[in-house]
């Protein structure tokens, strides 16, 4: 069992639930129906002859994932994310496309697109991997790294990318400044009755976008030992709160309206049980394949708490005296008795 700060289970445990959830539809009688076979876009990449099984291929690889989790030594665990998450996202990406697979503008991408991506996958690894006690100054210095990025890339001026959409830093009235700037003048530009939440929810999503790189700049000169350590769980933090927002802002757009009244289709009556069909035939095109990503980007992060732990050969060993030399030895009830070494004159 992982008694780690960072829960591999986590990830996996989510991913198997999203993928499990069926389509549901409300009949002229006010019931429930629910399909659990019904496609989605990613499934269509597998051909017309396995759809309907690959809909639980999501649910499927958050079980062996559960599994890794339990049963496996780190470094396996690392593996099998990584492939699972990373084989199927690859295969239906090449497939259907990226735009078809994340239900986002990703048709094509443009250089700073690239760029965003990569900062924040990077950040998401490095941040994660320190917050265990594994915070050596190459995993920070890569985080550092995602964190310049991404501040680079939010303060460039220029007109919205594909990306730049994907993460809402629109305005209709403000294309030219730079891309956080249009988030916060996006307040101006909402709805007249929105409700007070929707402002809320939506500020501290900026706030937390632009405190994680700024926190994984300040973790790298902090010193090891505790400090590096919570910085990077601040970070990443920070940034889980960022694509959880994403995810969940796309379900409750789906489900409610802007006053945080049920939405409903032209010629039908709103209710929450029209709220709760939406939100759920939502939820399982979307979290699928976000879960899917960080389920990939979990296996780096845990490989490489994998190798900050292994000990290089010019390190010093940090374990009892009686222990020196012979670290590959089984360690005996009796070397209580033991006394360190006496060094050679």
């Amino acid at each position: 069992m992982s008694h780690e700060r960072q829960s591999p289970f986590a990830i996996a445990f989510v991913l198997m639930l999203a993928g499990a959830i069926p389509q549901l539809a409300l009949t002229e009688e006010g019931r429930f129906t629910a399909d659990f076979t019904a496609p989605t876009p990613s499934a269509e990449a597998f051909g017309s002859e396995m759809t309907k099984s690959a809909v639980f291929f999501p649910a499927v690889a958050g079980g062996i994932a559960l599994f890794l989790a339990w049963s496996m030594p780190r470094w396996l665990r690392a593996l099998g994310f990584i492939g699972l998450g990373g084989a199927l996202l690859w295969f239906t990406v090449s497939r259907v496309g990226a735009a078809t697979v994340f239900n986002g503008p990703f048709e094509s991408l443009a250089p700073v697109d690239l760029a965003l991506l990569g900062g924040m996958a990077l950040a998401f690894v490095a941040t994660r991997t320190q917050a265990d006690s594994s915070a050596r100054l190459p995993v920070s210095l890569l985080g550092a790294l995602g964190g310049v990025v991404v501040l680079v890339v939010l303060l460039l001026p220029g007109k919205p990318s594909a990306v730049m959409t994907w993460l809402g830093l629109v305005s209709e009235k403000h294309t030219d400044t730079f891309p956080i700037a249009r988030g916060f003048l996006r307040n101006a530009e909402f709805q007249q009755g929105t409700h007070l939440l929707w402002f809320v929810w939506w500020n501290l999503y900026l706030a937390a976008l632009v405190i994680f790189p700024l926190l994984c700049l300040r973790a790298t000169p902090r010193p090891q030992g505790g400090l590096r350590e919570g910085t990077s769980e601040a970070a990443y933090g920070a940034l889980v709160f960022v694509l959880i927002s994403l995810a969940l802002t796309a379900v409750a757009h789906a489900a409610l309206d802007h006053q945080l009244k049920p939405r409903a289709p032209e010629g039908t009556t709103a209710g929450w049980q029209v709220a709760l069909v939406s939100a759920a035939n939502s939820a399982r095109v979307i979290l699928p394949p976000l879960l899917l990503a960080g389920l990939a980007l979990a296996g780096v992060s845990d490989l490489l708490k994998s190798m900050s732990d292994t000990r290089l050969p010019w390190e010093p060993n940090s374990g009892p005296p009686g222990d020196w030399g012979q670290s590959g030895r089984i360690p005996l009830a009796t070397d209580r008795y033991l006394t360190a070494p006496v060094p050679k004159i």
